[in-house]
């Protein structure tokens, strides 16, 4: 066995791992030694190269799915305060959502305000034709009421009389105008 044999068979054993007291350091050195000769320096460094140029193309992605993520979640926020929601109460402290208590939230205030319309107009309803809008009140003994809300707007003055003639308007409005 010439040297270049000797020496190949160290280096692969090395690189194999066959030398357990060797230093990552010297099987290195062994490698840098012997890859010239083989022609695999220039494969590693292209390896090199190309494992850094995906390295910077999946930071890039990293960097754009997470100002989608940060848009997204701003997006929520807004919708959050929107709906009278603390963005603050609705996320967990790693900042995740908590869909159950936003569902249970805005279904608790849907329900709280049909009952608060439902106990405004019991018994009231509001029609509007050529005549003006008419209030007709309607109690649970039977008895019937019948105001047009521009005469109870002549009966008042300022702002009440302002604010009962535009609700009027927007009352007697056409859908969409």
């Amino acid at each position: 066995m010439d040297d270049k044999e000797a020496f190949d068979l160290i280096a692969a054993n090395a690189v194999a791992g066959k030398y357990p007291s060797w230093t990552n350091e010297q099987r290195c050195e062994l490698m840098q030694v012997q890859l010239p000769a083989s022609g695999y320096r220039t494969d590693l460094e292209k390896l090199h190269a190309d494992m850094l140029a995906e390295i910077a193309r999946l930071r890039r992605l990293v960097g754009m799915v997470r100002e989608s993520f940060n848009r997204e979640c701003d997006d929520l926020d807004a919708i959050l305060r929107l709906q009278g929601l603390d963005p603050e109460n609705c996320r967990t402290d790693g900042g995740s959502l908590k869909v159950q208590m936003v569902l249970g939230a805005l279904e608790h205030r849907d329900v709280m305000l049909k009952r608060e319309a439902r106990q405004v107009t019991k018994g009231l309803t509001v029609q509007a034709d050529a005549d003006g809008v008419w209030l007709n009140f309607a109690a649970s003994t039977g008895l019937h009421a019948l105001l047009n809300v521009e005469r109870i707007a002549d009966s008042h003055g300022g702002i009440v009389s302002k604010a009962l003639r535009d609700w009027a308007a927007d009352v007697g409005k056409p859908r969409g105008a």
